[in-house]
């Protein structure tokens, strides 16, 4: 799941290719199940993992973190320390499903009845427009020429 949180710090445009991929892995049928995506076993991301491996599983987290993003969490209390609800129950889910189980804490913070009902309400909410990431169009904007400047060097010194 880190691998998708790390991808929201990234451009419109990244994140869209994100999404399309992640829609074309599970069209495909090569989406990894959200059980195995949570708790992985050592040997999925091992050296015999290909690159669309790695870049699907980088899709779909990316694309599970911004569906329970955009899912109302049931928290206690209200000292929130500056955190939004939706990224205080990511954290929470994150932190109860590596200290309890990822059942009880798909459960607990976000009341699906397990981590399969979390996936299956995930691909639910796949199929929904809003929940496809377009990009804005790109406009060429006009830049100066730049002048090309030597790159600086370190003289030569000795360093024995």
């Amino acid at each position: 799941m880190t691998f998708g949180m790390s991808v929201l710090a990234e451009t419109e445009l990244i994140q869209a290719e994100h999404d399309r991929l992640c829609r074309l892995f599970v069209k495909q049928g090569k989406a990894v199940r959200l059980s195995v995506l949570l708790t992985p076993d050592p040997g999925l991301f091992e050296k015999g993992s290909t690159d669309e491996l790695m870049s699907g599983v980088v899709a779909q987290s990316h694309s599970i973190v911004r569906f329970l993003l955009a899912q109302t969490p049931h928290l206690s209390g209200s000292d929130n320390g500056g955190i939004s609800p939706s990224d205080r129950g990511l954290l929470a889910f994150l932190a109860g499903g590596k200290n309890t189980s990822w059942d009880t804490a798909a459960k607990e913070v976000y009341g699906f009845t397990s981590v399969d009902d979390l996936e299956a309400k995930w691909i639910a909410w796949l199929k929904t427009p809003g929940s496809r990431l377009t990009p804005a169009p790109y406009v060429e904007v006009p830049r100066p020429a730049l002048t090309p400047q030597p790159l600086g060097r370190i003289p030569a010194t000795e360093v024995d």
